[in-house]
């Protein structure tokens, strides 16, 4: 009954378009993280399929689909069956996502496998947490031809998972190198250092689904905050904390409150997002950047900054890429303000010298991903 119920609202809330689809070279599968794909795709070259019900709009309606419907019935869901559809409509000559972690993705990739159309997965998340690498019944229906990713981590990562993907290119980080071709069309210049440390604000909350198998993380990242304000006010450090959410989402207000719990006896102002550049900015006028479990200390490694990746339990699940000087574990309070200190001190080549696995196992660098990744799509 509750499925539909779902179904009767979804359906009342879209708009049935009667008109024949036109050929695009390239679909954008799932309207997320489409802004940067949208930098580097020419308008006139994409169609953009939305697949989360929330964000789908318009229902392209035809008698050919209500017979590949009929037909398809019992193989597979009507929604996987539509975009099916619509992409076999299309005819595109790829179809890419920047949602390396859709299962409407992966079930696409299959239907079409046998045919010419190349489908490609660009990373955009860290991969690194609980339940989507570890969890078998999850991995195993993971199906990327091609997979874009920040380096040869991930081919280490699902090693020994049964997730099929058919192809390792390591490409960097698409937004880290979006970020410098913003600075160089702009003239922007934020080389000079503000901050000697950037915190990256990761909030979390108990109802969410990341990281469910790891006990205790709720209160993690307000440890991580608090240990890094304490050490800011003890030696003099300027910090700027950079939020996770703009000021206008509800999500900010939630990040406020969730500092404030660990933070009381601290004065600290949470820096929200302007933009999607915005923590990149934040991160560039810093010495160091430090956080725990963040996609984007990988994407910033990628524009040689100095980071710390913190794992306050010492979880495996977030024992890597990071390593040797960029990496602190199961740390007290001195440990970490030691390693702060001693990274804040050293110069670039000194830190480098003091990785385990080479800086480029963390995040290729960003110079070349734009045109490498163009390259796979157009």
């Amino acid at each position: 009954m509750l499925k539909i119920l779902k179904y009767f609202f979804f359906l009342k809330n879209v708009i049935f378009k009667f008109k024949k689809l036109h050929k695009r070279e390239i679909i954008i599968f799932d309207s997320s993280n489409v802004d940067s794909l949208k930098e580097i795709i020419p308008k006139d070259k994409y169609f953009v399929l939305p697949v989360r019900p929330s964000e789908i709009k318009e229902i392209y309606l035809s008698f050919k689909l209500i017979i590949f419907l009929i037909e398809n019935i019992f193989k597979r869901s009507p929604k996987q069956n539509y975009l099916n559809f619509i992409i076999q409509q299309v005819d595109p000559k790829t179809v890419v996502t920047a949602v390396e972690t859709s299962a409407d993705f992966y079930f696409s990739a299959d239907y079409f496998k046998e045919t010419k159309i190349k489908f490609v997965a660009i990373q955009h998340s860290c991969l690194r947490g609980a339940g989507f690498v570890n969890d078998e019944n999850l991995n195993k229906i993971i199906y990327i031809p091609n997979f874009l990713c920040f380096s040869e981590y991930e081919k280490k990562l699902f090693k020994n998972t049964k997730a099929k993907i058919k192809r390792y290119l390591p490409v960097g980080s698409l937004r880290a190198s979006l970020f410098i071709r913003r600075l160089k069309n702009k003239n922007l210049n934020i080389i000079k250092k503000v901050y000697d440390i950037c915190l990256i604000g990761e909030p979390s909350s108990r109802t969410t689904n990341d990281l469910k198998n790891i006990s205790d993380y709720y209160e993690i990242p307000g440890k991580v905050a608090e240990y890094t304000l304490r050490v800011c006010k003890k030696n003099n450090l300027k910090l700027i904390f950079s939020g996770k959410n703009q000021t206008f989402n509800n999500s900010h207000l939630e990040e406020k409150q969730y500092y404030k719990y660990f933070l009381k006896d601290y004065d600290y102002t949470i820096v929200p997002k302007e933009n999607s550049f915005s923590t990149f900015e934040n991160a560039f006028k810093s010495e160091l950047i430090i956080g725990h479990n963040s996609t984007f200390l990988r994407e910033i490694s990628a524009l040689h900054k100095k980071v710390l990746s913190l794992n306050f339990l010492g979880h495996d699940e977030f024992k890597e890429p990071f390593s040797g000087i960029t990496y602190l574990e199961k740390f007290s309070f001195e440990e970490f303000e030691k390693r702060v200190l001693e990274l804040i001190q050293l110069n670039h080549d000194e830190y480098r010298k003091k990785f385990v696995n080479s800086p480029e196992f963390i995040s290729i660098t960003a110079a070349d991903t734009i045109e490498n990744i163009k390259k796979e799509i157009l």
